[in-house]
């Protein structure tokens, strides 16, 4: 018997970034009216995202994220921190060998 390769001993995160959840249709309607009345040369602003391990060491930093991130990580204890513009949010976690985690973010501004 081998042994496994070491990919499958660590852990993924997988980062969803969208504008709205499925409880929140409501605020999805009226953010598409609000989108609609925005000028149409408006800037998008870009979602960074930065993880941190346990002892403060950077170990990914997304300048313009898409809508799903996939990072597989070693186990072990995570900041994540995803900025929008002037919106922020941190986030720990703690990632099982073996295990995958996802990560649902909403930087509205309602949200």
């Amino acid at each position: 018997m081998t042994a496994p390769a070491e990919h499958d001993m660590g852990a993924r995160l997988f980062i969803h970034s969208h504008a709205a959840t499925r409880s929140s249709r409501s605020r999805l309607a009226f953010s598409l009216r609000q989108m609609r009345r925005r000028d149409a040369a408006a800037p998008r602003e870009p979602l960074c995202l930065s993880i941190e391990d346990r002892q403060g060491r950077t170990v990914l930093v997304v300048d313009d994220a898409g809508p799903l991130v996939d990072v597989p990580l070693p186990p072990g204890t995570y900041q994540v921190t995803a900025r929008k513009g002037r919106l922020r949010r941190g986030y720990t976690l703690t990632l099982e060998r073996g295990s995958s985690v996802d990560l649902h973010l909403s930087l509205e501004s309602g949200a």
